[in-house]
């Protein structure tokens, strides 16, 4: 007789009368909805069971009742039949990469951690990162290549943007009976937002480029760290483009880094954004070297809980149709189960303006290897020195923790800055803990609310 296995790990978070948000780290859909007469089903057969004896502890359900939420719930891979399948993580299929296109832009962020200097990613040099990427992506396999454009401000020079991705096109066609079938190629341009015509809007739209504003709040909010060389304010010239940005079709996105000047104003901004149906991620600032000196970006992580708290508050007067799992809480991921915070040393690798590769964006003094190798993700995955990204599993503090597998320990680089320690828990962690929760709340009443 076939038993059914609920894991023991399973996290079950109420979320309206009758309905539960379940946390489930054994599938690929960490969280669903399911009735509290499932929830009843799942929590007696934690130890196992079978449908007869399901029977017999609900005697009020017939057996096709049984029969029905026992099958949808092994669809659903909340239940297993015969036995628990491992804790397993789900390999990222693909690679990304940063090019640092230039070090110029047109802005003096107070947290920026690019180094201001006049350079520029050559024509030659971002093909040749190109074709570097490609040698990586045929030796391991990987059947999706994302390239994020970034600077400085990478419309600065947009002749090697285009050139990149004219290269990527011409591989693709060059080399499809080597790549996977379903290989896919995507592009995204990080952009301050501040200068952006019609013309290269049109431009961006024709190449199939997912643009990347950054907007940190707010009027006042936004204007007190992201600054023209002369200490203005360029929220006014954001907004300006966004409007453009809207009409001209191309997707996009808001990116919003949160510290100490802004948090405050982050509930009203993602009212704001919810209103206009704008989508949006939001990170915490990370201290680099560079804004090291600036005492008054550091954000106390209780501000943080707090606001985000009501941040989540109008969002669940706002609940859009699509998932916010990977945009509410800095590097959580929580639409995907993993064991590392992010890709670095794994299938994340960044080129700097000369074609010179580092593990991650943010340590551009950490050379590792270069557009010339043979093969640079190879050389970066090998690499013991500098950034290293233990898997949660491996760190102290972490490894028995409930949401291990949605935080994962959070940015090692900033745990290193912070501690010492690449194995060391995130200066967030009591963040992570006491907002993981709640996203997961929101996520349940999305699902809810747009299942009806």
């Amino acid at each position: 007789m076939t038993r059914f296995y609920a894991p023991p790990e399973t996290h079950f978070r109420p979320i309206s009368p009758g309905f539960y948000a379940v946390v489930n780290h054994r599938a690929q859909r960490p969280v669903s909805v399911v009735s509290a007469e499932a929830t009843r089903i799942l929590r007696t057969l934690v130890r196992g069971g079978t449908a007869a004896g399901l029977r017999k502890k609900f005697p009020d359900h017939s057996k096709g009742e049984i029969d029905g939420l026992l099958a949808d719930l092994v669809k659903a891979e909340l239940l297993f039949e015969g036995c628990l399948p491992p804790i397993e993580d789900f390999p990222p299929a693909g690679m990304i990469a940063w090019l640092q296109i230039t070090n110029r832009c047109n802005l003096r962020c107070r947290y920026c951690f690019i180094t201001k200097t006049p350079e520029d990613m050559s024509q030659e040099t971002a093909e040749g990162v190109v074709d570097a990427l490609f040698r990586s992506v045929l030796i391991h396999g990987f059947s999706r290549l994302g390239i994020k454009f970034a600077g400085g401000e990478a419309l600065l020079n947009l002749r090697a943007v285009f050139a990149a991705i004219d290269r990527t096109e011409a591989l693709r066609r060059e080399l499809a009976d080597r790549l996977p079938a379903d290989f896919q190629a995507h592009y995204e341009l990080l952009s301050n937002g501040v200068a952006i015509s019609d013309l290269r809007l049109r431009q961006l739209r024709e190449r199939n480029i997912h643009l990347m504003i950054s907007l940190d709040g707010l009027e006042p909010d936004h204007d007190a760290q992201r600054i023209f060389p002369d200490g203005s304010g360029s929220f006014v010239r954001v907004i300006r483009t966004l409007e453009r940005v809207k009409r001209s079709g191309i997707l996009f996105n808001i990116s919003a880094v949160i510290s100490n000047l802004n948090v405050e104003g982050i509930p009203a901004f993602v009212e704001f954004l919810l209103k206009e149906e704008i989508p949006f991620v939001l990170d915490f600032y990370k201290e680099t070297p560079c804004s090291a000196g600036d005492p008054s970006l550091r954000v106390e992580p209780e501000r943080i809980i707090r606001s985000m708290k009501d941040a989540y508050a109008a969002i669940e007067r706002y609940l859009p149709p699509q998932s916010m799992l990977d945009s509410l809480l800095d590097m959580t991921r929580l639409g995907l189960l993993h064991d590392r915070p992010c890709g670095v040393g794994q299938n994340y690798i960044a080129f700097d303006p000369r074609g010179r590769a580092v593990k991650c964006q943010m340590d551009f003094e950490g050379l590792v290897s270069d557009s010339s190798r043979p093969d640079p993700l190879g050389d970066i995955r090998a690499d013991l020195r500098g950034i290293q990204n233990p898997p949660a599993t491996e760190k102290p503090g972490c490894r028995d923790c409930r949401w291990i597998r949605f935080c994962a320990g959070g940015c090692p680089l900033l745990a290193y800055r912070t501690s010492g320690s690449y194995s060391a828990r995130s200066p967030y962690c009591r963040v992570f803990k006491a907002l993981v929760p709640e996203v997961i709340r929101l996520e349940g009443l999305r699902l809810l609310k747009w299942a009806e």
